[in-house]
């Protein structure tokens, strides 16, 4: 996986737990969790926190991920948009702020709102967005 593959699935996950504006310790170990099952690397509980208050006020990071996706191949857009969901379960529930900014990382990484169903759906979750 190339560096920047992994930099977009941690900024995802990012962009994903500063949705809701709450962070819990939840999420911090699903980014960890993920993050290193996806790249093999870790990241430290400290630098997550440090990258969701960095992060959740910039929206550029969407227009920089559409930019990039085009240069994806899709398995790896599929495993950013992944990723993300999975960080957005990671308390138990997707609010409405999270289910938006999901429907936003998909549709900058070029995928439907069915495609997205489709992809997030095979996470093991069977309800998915429902």
């Amino acid at each position: 996986m190339f560096r920047t593959e992994a930099d977009w699935i941690l900024k995802a996950m990012i962009v994903m737990a500063a949705s809701d504006a709450r962070l819990d310790a939840r999420e911090v170990r699903a980014i960890q969790t993920i993050y290193q099952e996806q790249t093999g690397r870790e990241i430290d509980a400290r630098a997550v926190v440090l990258a969701v208050q960095t992060f959740a006020t910039r929206r550029a990071l969407l227009e920089e991920l559409s930019v990039t996706a085009g240069a994806m191949l899709d398995e790896t857009k599929e495993t950013i948009l992944r990723a993300a969901f999975l960080t957005a379960e990671a308390n138990g529930q997707l609010s409405p702020q999270e289910r938006e900014r999901l429907a936003a990382i998909a549709a900058s990484l070029g995928f439907s709102d069915g495609e997205m169903q489709e992809i997030v759906g095979g996470s093991g979750n069977e309800q998915a967005l429902d």
